[in-house]
């Protein structure tokens, strides 16, 4: 079975089980003392009846449609697609430095997210690189997009924001930090596990 198809029927099927402990516990907590069918009169058993369907009107609505994409019941493809309009996984995210030919191959990418709702509204790619290889990526990214060198500061090696501009004009700010560290000389950085490297892609003026 495609795994879309699989995914729908699984939301398909939370939401039935949800839908029928709703109505469940529904009666018992609004009704609890409610009389037996049996011993009420016609007129009292229809009034609870259209009380308890007038209270639970939104929910019955979802009930009687099945899971589409962007329901809280949804997962698999759908959800995935309904997560990226969300704006984490914004379009246009994704290997910035790669697009821009400014890539040194050590480097890792882990990732894009964007931030629609902060200053500039940027894109930021994350990158990882090991230690033993840090200092070349550092030289290469002074070069290529203007990375201020790393300087030791309290507990790590870390570098201040840098800004660059693409061919296109599109601007960008970068930097670069090591791990918490107690090394304390360049010599050293291969004893390092991990440096990382943030590039974000402003997309609005500031």
């Amino acid at each position: 079975m495609p795994p879309g198809r699989s995914a729908r029927r699984g939301g398909a099927a939370r939401l039935s089980k949800a839908c029928s402990r709703f109505k469940i516990l529904n009666i018992r907590s609004r009704y609890p003392a409610a009389p037996p069918c049996h011993r009420s009169s016609p007129a009292k058993a229809n009034l609870t009846a259209v009380r308890w369907v007038a209270s639970s009107a939104t929910f019955l609505l979802l009930c009687a449609q099945p899971a589409t994409a962007g329901s809280p019941f949804t997962s698999g493809p759908a959800a995935t697609s309904s997560q990226q309009r969300s704006g984490n996984v914004a379009k246009g995210c994704g290997d910035l430095l790669a697009r821009l030919s400014r890539k040194p191959a050590e480097l890792r990418y882990t990732g894009c997210r964007s931030f629609p709702d902060a200053q500039a509204a940027p894109m930021r790619a994350t990158y990882d690189v090991d230690g033993g290889h840090a200092a070349a990526v550092e030289t290469y990214l002074i070069r290529a997009t203007g990375l201020h060198s790393l300087k030791r500061s309290c507990c790590q090696w870390d570098s201040a924001p840098a800004s660059f501009d693409d061919d296109q004009g599109g601007q960008f700010m970068i930097s670069m930090v090591s791990e918490e560290t107690s090394v304390s000389r360049r010599e050293a950085w291969s004893e390092i596990a991990t440096f990382h490297v943030t590039v974000e892609m402003l997309t609005e003026e500031i």
